[in-house]
């Protein structure tokens, strides 16, 4: 049977804040909670495959398969489209036979379900011994053979698959398309969009390096809905230059994944006036939910809602006419 309390942040990740009761300090709007991770960043049916249309497959087909993008990864993309489509058509066929049965409306019903849930799962389990290496501060991720592609692709897919990214690129993408049409493709696209993006960021790993964030002893840092954030974005709606991406650890330790070359490293400065800037930056990029350790380090947030202000707007490439 098919899990349809689906996570959109990774619970294996959000354990990081669990306290010794393992529990995690939650807010959601002004109310902060105490609760298991089980239950935090979850939604019903939140990777469920939509019927895709032909237009659908078109429309993808036009963002994603343009003539900059490399071979490699075009190719990749159509696969995806495909075995999503065939997933699509058979749903549908089975729903609409008289002869099918109950269970194979069931079994088609689930897969349709989970098939993006479990290439997610697959993504987390090969990441596992990423993160901890992470958390152990082992920068040396990124430029090993072993663990490069693993974590480029972790990253990526992190970034793009929570709540609300997904709901603002729908929101984008529905300015160019219909808004029911651009609801069923965001799935499918925002996976394909974290392909690129890994990629690139592979491509360019030399040029790239990990920079570690300590709390100092008397602070905390909290993670959120969206727990992967530049801090380099802009807040009026600009493409930004550069992007350094921060991604919380723990609420001990942060890191960040920089451009070598950046004049100012993001990391300077007091240690007490970093941490509440990143913990601002992840708190105005959230969506509805933050985490943390205790209650205490989310009351800020609770009290005023300005320091929750929405995220920069997203810049995504028209389709071309293909």
């Amino acid at each position: 049977m098919a899990t349809r309390r689906q996570h959109y942040v990774w619970r294996h990740y959000l354990e990081g804040w669990q306290a010794e009761d393992g529990l995690v300090s939650s807010l959601i709007g002004d109310k902060v909670v105490r609760t298991n991770p089980l239950n935090v960043m979850v939604e019903r049916d939140f990777y469920s495959l939509h019927a895709l249309s032909r237009a659908d497959v078109q429309m993808l087909r036009a963002l994603l398969l343009r003539e900059e993008t490399p071979p490699y990864l075009r190719h990749l993309h159509e696969n995806l489209i495909r075995l999503h489509k065939r997933v699509s058509d058979l749903q549908q066929a089975i729903r609409r036979a008289p002869s099918a049965s109950s269970h194979d409306k069931a079994s088609m019903r689930d897969v349709a379900l989970q098939i993006e849930e479990r290439m997610h799962s697959q993504i987390e389990a090969d990441a596992v011994p990423v993160l901890q290496a992470l958390r152990n501060r082992d920068g040396r991720v990124i430029h090993s053979d072993a663990t490069a592609p693993t974590f480029f692709h972790f990253v990526s897919q992190q970034y793009m698959r929570t709540k609300p990214i997904r709901d603002r690129v729908e929101g984008v993408l529905a300015e160019i398309m219909s808004p029911p049409q651009a609801a069923r493709i965001r799935h499918l696209y925002c996976h394909c969009l974290a392909t690129n993006m890994g990629a690139s960021l592979y491509g360019d790993r030399e040029d790239l390096e990990l920079l570690f964030v300590d709390a100092p002893a008397d602070e905390r840092l909290i993670t959120g809905d969206h727990p992967m954030v530049n801090v380099l974005g802009t807040d009026d709606g600009s493409q930004p230059l550069e992007l350094a991406l921060y991604y919380p650890l723990s609420p001990a330790l942060g890191v960040i994944l920089a451009p070598k070359a950046l004049a100012t490293p993001p990391v300077v400065g007091d240690p007490n006036a970093r941490i509440a800037a990143l913990n601002d930056l992840i708190a105005a990029r959230s969506e509805r939910i933050l985490v943390a350790d205790s209650p205490t380090f989310l009351r800020r947030y609770a009290t005023d809602p300005a320091l929750r202000s929405p995220g920069p707007a997203l810049h995504l490439p028209p389709a071309n006419s293909n």
